[in-house]
């Protein structure tokens, strides 16, 4: 008797993932990771393996290169608010909260970059899935299993098993990140490209039994249905059957026991539920506002569903046709050793043993001229090697990868090469755009976490002085201040972005190009240099999005528009000074002559001018 709904939603959605998952052949993709691209042929024979040139690995190892942050770092800006916003406050809770954060993120404990790592590798095949939240409990990732006594004795039955030992985590309260595997994930029938659109969303773990029984608030049954997995069995696919055990292996399972449970969201009733497979029985139920799932998808399909189109699903049919010719080469290669033909009786045959030898330069007698000859190879035929080159031309169109721009150049011209690296920089940007979305939304699902729970304060680190009293401090050592979950839920919003400082060399290269760029256009056009509004569109015309650089610029450029306003005013001040000194020392002059008496020359002069 099925005596909780969940059960036939559960069903309905592993049937529904299974489906998509069998029509875009996820778990072929994985194994095209792993380098197993052949199934027709045998892979066990060492010397008859397949050629496999695995450049959906090298492609992946590329590209994740170019998405991953080697050390995340958030800057977080303030975000208007209603009438009574006041921006000088919301700075400061900016600033706060981006302490915060970045204090949470260098906390070893969090270890963020792997599981962003994961999530990013997953989506290749699948999506990327993580879960933010707080907890001090079970719930959390970081917590070590319970020690119970059973884990010593096998023999010790149900009812005499006890917790030994209880781990805390180094830190009681924590916001943690941990990333969901995308097989485990599922989304409810009636699903929706948008996850919060979705009725219910959530995935599957396996938690040792024990835990489940010793944990305050879980309402663990007290009869389980006979279906164990264990305790060595990760991912179990099949159920274990007592029936089919003696007493003694039934036991060792049974309390060694793993249980699968189901985490689920419900978005309609907005609660989540933790359920024990089976007959799906609640064993935990809380209530929650925001869904704490970021998730990352390269492409969204257009059919309306939430799951999306896995990108090395558009690369198989290019890596089959390379290591299809590679293979016919490399059997070209074993099977077409050289072979001589000689007339029969035309040799000795002591002569003939010197043909099996490795002796280079050895005289062989024959009997009469061309009696050994050698028997010539059929040519490889042009077609496996032009094949071989379109096949990895084609790959690179397909994933968009830098190497294609260098060896298209022999074939190409110069018009095409540049036209193929225009649109491959174009995906790779729009990439990094989305997977650096999918990161700030991580990192805006933490403060949220920690200012809705935290129910002790933290230590933050100041990023910036806070002040002149602790200039001199700052300069020598870190400036940190304790801070309560008030000061975080302070009820201003904002906004946050990847602090590109930080990320991987590819990415540092890249950003160099377009500060240069953005350096040699300021500098070319000097009315660029001396506004504002023209500096930041420059930036964001390149390309470049360093908020703190361009601030800074914008700041150089207001100097410079005061320092020559300063000038012009003086300049012109100058000018009617100068003036003005010059119409006095006229009127001098004048008053001047006008007081001063004839000389004798000039009354002489005067006189023969008016006789005449």
């Amino acid at each position: 008797k099925i005596q909780s709904p969940w059960y036939l939603r559960i069903h309905n959605a592993e049937r529904y993932y299974k489906a998509w998952e069998s029509k875009f052949k996820c778990e072929k993709l994985y194994r095209y990771y792993e380098g197993f691209q052949w199934n027709s042929l045998d892979t066990n024979n060492q010397y008859h393996r397949p050629y496999t040139m695995n450049v959906v690995y090298a492609s992946i190892k590329s590209k994740i290169a170019n998405l991953l942050y080697t050390n995340p770092q958030f800057e977080i800006s303030p975000r208007p608010g209603k009438m009574d916003w006041n921006q000088e406050f919301a700075v400061t809770s900016a600033q706060l909260k981006q302490d915060v954060l970045n204090t949470i993120i260098d906390n070893p404990q969090a270890d963020i970059t792997e599981d962003i790592k994961l999530a990013a590798l997953d989506s290749f095949f699948r999506f990327g899935v993580m879960e933010v939240g707080y907890s001090a409990d079970w719930q959390n990732p970081n917590k070590p299993t319970l020690y119970t006594k059973s884990h010593d004795d096998l023999s010790i039955n149900e009812d005499k098993d006890r917790v030994l030992e209880d781990l805390e985590v180094p830190v009681s309260e924590q916001v943690y990140f941990k990333h969901i595997f995308a097989k485990r994930f599922r989304v409810s029938t009636s699903d929706s490209p948008k996850l919060k659109n979705c009725n219910w969303c959530g995935y599957y773990e396996f938690i040792p039994k024990s835990v489940l029984q010793n944990t305050k608030g879980i309402n663990f049954p007290k009869v389980l249905s006979d279906r164990y997995y264990s305790v060595d069995y990760a991912d179990a696919t099949q159920y274990f059957n007592k029936v089919e055990m003696n007493e003694e292996t039934a036991n060792a399972i049974k309390n060694g026991e793993i249980c699968k449970v189901w985490r689920i969201w419900d978005n309609v009733s907005h609660t989540k539920l933790l359920l024990l497979d089976g007959q799906f029985e609640t064993l935990y139920e809380g209530e929650f506002e925001r869904l704490p799932f970021p998730t990352y998808r390269f492409d969204i399909a257009l059919t309306g569903s939430w799951y999306p189109i896995p990108p090395v699903w558009q690369w198989i049919s290019s890596q089959d046709e390379i290591n299809e010719s590679r293979e016919q080469m490399r059997r070209y290669r074993r099977r077409f050793t050289r072979k001589f033909q000689y007339v029969k009786g035309s040799v000795i045959p002591d002569e003939l043993d010197k043909m099996k030898n490795e002796i280079d330069g050895e005289m062989i007698e024959t009997k009469r001229e061309g009696a050994i000859q050698i028997i010539q190879n059929p040519d490889l035929g042009a077609a496996i090697q032009v094949g071989l080159v379109t096949a990895k031309d084609d790959f690179d169109i397909i994933a968009a990868n830098p190497v294609s721009r260098g060896r298209a150049s022999d074939r190409q011209t110069a018009t095409a090469v540049n036209k193929i690296s225009e649109i491959e920089e174009l995906r790779e940007s729009v990439e990094q755009i989305d997977f650096s979305k999918f990161v700030c939304a991580a990192g805006r699902e933490a403060i949220l976490c920690a200012g809705e729970n935290l129910s002790l304060g933290v230590w933050i680190k100041y990023t910036q002085d806070p002040g002149n009293d602790l200039e001199e401090l700052q300069a020598n050592m870190p400036v940190w201040k304790y801070i309560t979950a008030s000061d975080i839920e302070d009820g201003y919003d904002f906004d946050i972005k990847i602090n590109v400082v930080n990320a991987t060399p590819a990415q540092m290269a890249q950003e160099e190009i377009k500060f240069v760029k953005f350096l040699t256009l300021v500098s070319q056009f000097p009315q660029i240099a001396l506004s504002p509004t023209l500096i930041r569109e420059t930036a964001y015309r390149v390309g470049y999005r360093n908020e703190r650089a361009i601030r800074e610029m914008q700041k150089q450029a207001m100097l410079m528009m005061m320092e020559k306003a300063a000038m012009m005013q003086t300049s012109l001040m100058g000018a009617a000074m100068q003036q003005q000194n010059g119409g006095v020392n006229n009127q001098a002059k004048g008053i001047t002559s006008r007081g001063t008496p004839n000389s004798t020359d000039e009354i002489q002069s005067q006189l023969q001018n008016q006789v005449g």
